[in-house]
């Protein structure tokens, strides 16, 4: 999916959110790093290299993620492995939201997978509604996962 637009402004609006800001410092926090130490910093996707990111870490690194699975990471080789929620929730979709930007992403989203636009710009106006009448919520719950690789 090309990220450049409206999409990439999006999604930059979504890291700089209120929650996104939140989860970047759940992370770093998580992380723990003390002078001298390095950090990769790798977008794994679905988890997908999680082998990969095992390799990467070598004989004594841990791993900090949103959302990674513990499966793969247990098979991968890492130990330790701690999951925890780091929930927010939006009460309203306010300019520096999380909500606000993901659903404009979700509805460019549904649009490229085939949803008709004006199905897809409804489902957006409903939203506005609801925040303007005071009935929008939007919950999130992403899992903060640390590791420490099996050699550490």
């Amino acid at each position: 999916m090309d990220f450049g637009g409206d999409f990439g402004l999006w999604q930059r609006n979504i890291a700089e959110s209120l929650e996104g800001t939140a989860r970047r410092l759940a992370v770093f926090d998580a992380l723990a790093v003390n002078t001298g130490q390095a950090v990769l910093d790798l977008g794994c996707g679905g988890g997908h290299l999680v082998r990969d990111l095992a390799l990467a870490v070598g004989d004594s690194g841990r791993v900090v993620g949103l959302d990674a699975s513990k499966d793969q990471l247990d098979s991968a080789g890492f130990r330790g492995v701690v999951q925890r929620p780091i929930a927010f929730m939006n009460g309203t979709m306010h300019a520096n939201a999380f909500a606000r930007w993901a659903a404009k992403l979700v509805t460019t989203f549904a649009i490229a997978k085939g949803v008709a636009e004006q199905d897809a710009a409804s489902w957006l106006d409903q939203l506005e509604k609801a925040d303007i009448e005071g009935r929008f919520g939007f919950v999130s719950v992403p899992v903060l996962t640390t590791a420490i690789t099996a050699s550490s």
